[in-house]
């Protein structure tokens, strides 16, 4: 079934994507593999899955998926949707740390790279900041802004919290 991925489409994908979700684990060294094809519906038909089946096979602190993705080989400059796919992938099996790549996709010269960069930080976040991938430029300068501002707090421990009594200390 892992063959043929990559030519399928519409509702025969789909019905493909269910069956590995329903087989799990053990799908998940092919579409690994998939993962990495460098057609961005095949990449995201397999990361789809994996997240999904990671969703329903495994314990939310099992973390071992979100190792294997970093682990692989990141696409090149030259496949911008290729990297954002497995961003979001990350993202989506709890791996905060690709939101800088997110947000800066939000300053690519393609409205299309944009607009994908803006919803995958709407679907995790709920926030917009203002930011419209169909502005020019300086209009979305301000809201790119927000958004770097946003990820620099969120990223660094509170210093409060850090303080914080949290209990007895040992003698």
């Amino acid at each position: 079934n892992a063959r043929r991925l990559p030519w399928t489409h519409g509702r025969e994908r789909d019905e493909l994507v269910k069956w590995f979700i329903k087989v799990g684990k053990p799908a998940f060294p092919a579409l690994l593999k998939l993962s990495q094809d460098p057609r961005r519906d095949v990449a995201e038909a397999a990361n789809n899955a994996l997240c999904e089946a990671n969703k329903k096979h495994c314990k939310k602190d099992d973390t071992r998926l979100v190792s294997a993705l970093q682990a692989l080989p990141w696409p090149g400059e030259e496949h911008i949707e290729l990297q954002l796919e497995r961003a979001r992938a990350l993202l989506l099996l709890g791996d905060r740390s690709m939101l800088p790549h997110i947000i800066g996709g939000l300053e690519h010269e393609r409205l299309l790279i944009r607009s994908l960069c803006a919803q995958y930080l709407y679907d995790e976040t709920g926030e917009r900041f203002g930011y419209e991938p169909g502005e020019s430029a300086a209009e979305r300068a301000h809201a790119i802004d927000c958004w770097n501002d946003w990820w620099a707090i969120c990223s660094t421990p509170s210093r409060e919290f850090a303080q914080a009594d949290v209990g007895p200390r040992a003698p």
